[in-house]
């Protein structure tokens, strides 16, 4: 038998299946905790989440708490039923929790809290299967692509751009429609609109219900 490499290690899945369940454990203690300790649980939807407005979001309310993820173990939480219920209603939380959503525990009022999200939609960039808000047709010639060195014209050809070297400057042969208007951005689209510094997106939060620490539920 060989001798085993000093890199290689055995991990068991008794372990890692026991890893896996402790840290369920500790998110549901953690969030059952949080519901204690503030007077007000909000469940919010979003669009166009990125890290860093998000980042920027909690920096701002540091005094609250988001939860994103793992929407499965924070229902278990919460309570599924009546009877499970951690807290006076906290089950139905569960209801609204599902797909591109999070929580918020504040001490805030709804009134404070509302005011907020209506007004917080710092512009992003778009992803995707975003919907254009706007079209954007860039001009063929050297200016569209001016501050780019010639080594990026192969990637941008890549994405579907009809462009050129001349004289190591980058030319667009041809207009190039970037975004239409109500209809989706795609893959390289959203990729140039990086490239070029154009934010088409606005990352939004959407109340959808909440709970008070005296089990009041109500919707938005």
């Amino acid at each position: 038998m060989g001798k085993r490499s000093k890199r290689s290690k055995v991990i068991s899945l008794t372990k890692t299946k026991k890893k896996g369940r402790d840290h369920r454990a500790e998110l549901i203690q953690k969030v059952r905790g949080l519901l204690d300790k503030y007077y007000n649980c909000f469940v919010f939807s979003h669009q166009n989440m990125t890290t860093t407005p998000f980042r920027d979001l909690q920096l701002e309310w540091k005094d609250s708490r988001f939860i994103l993820g793992k929407n499965k173990v924070i229902h278990v939480a919460l309570g599924k039923t009546e009877e499970t219920s951690h807290k006076t209603n906290s089950y139905k939380l569960t209801e609204y929790l599902r797909g591109d959503t999070g929580l918020l525990l504040t001490n805030k009022t709804k009134e404070e809290v509302n005011q907020f999200f209506e007004s917080y939609k710092p512009e992003e960039f778009a992803k995707a299967g975003t919907i254009s808000n706007q079209t954007i047709v860039l001009e063929k010639g050297t200016q569209t692509l001016a501050g780019f060195t010639h080594t990026m014209e192969p990637y941008f050809r890549s994405l579907g751009m009809n462009t050129s070297l001349v004289n190591t400057e980058i030319v667009l042969n041809e207009p190039f429609v970037l975004a239409e208007e109500g209809k989706p951005i795609n893959v390289e689209q959203s990729k140039i609109l990086k490239q070029l510094g154009i934010k088409l997106a606005e990352f939004k939060l959407n109340l959808v219900c909440g709970l008070t620490k005296n089990g009041t539920f109500f919707r938005f």
